[in-house]
């Protein structure tokens, strides 16, 4: 996922630049390629990074290596069973609807506006795929 996200993300945030946001929450942020490319470019943000607790090690040491971990919170949990950390004003969705059907997703949304301050956005990348879940076969494979 870093190996892709990685040349991805810098052009995704130049387009959304200037930034109002404060905390980021990137969910299901795995190594932290996006926090990164946020915070790298947005100095004075914050960010939380919620992903499974087996993924957080990956994030801890890429934070580290990138000379921002005092600025990220990471917190281990399943997006599918557990609430989100609260507190954010911008949440990252990237990479994660498309692998959901609507219920699922419908779920998550509504984690999401319940995580986020008043007022807040939710940014979402993704692949779009077809009813039959297999096109196109970028997003089928990555999934």
């Amino acid at each position: 996922m870093n190996n892709f996200s990685e040349t991805v993300a810098p052009s995704v945030i130049a387009r959304l630049m200037p930034l109002r946001f404060e905390r980021l929450l990137d969910i299901g942020g795995a190594s932290g390629t996006y926090t990164i490319a946020f915070l790298e470019k947005n100095p004075d943000m914050k960010a939380v990074i919620f992903d499974l607790e087996s993924v957080i090690p990956l994030a801890e040491d890429r934070l580290k290596e990138a000379a921002i971990a005092n600025r990220v919170e990471l917190v281990g949990g399943d997006f599918y069973t557990d609430e989100l950390p609260t507190g954010c004003d911008l949440a990252l969705l990237s990479a994660i609807i498309h692998q959901n059907n609507p219920g699922q997703n419908l779920i998550l949304y509504q984690k999401i506006h319940k995580a986020l301050l008043p007022g807040g956005t939710i940014m979402i990348r993704d692949h779009i795929m077809d009813e039959s879940r297999t096109r196109p076969a970028g997003g089928a494979m990555f999934a």
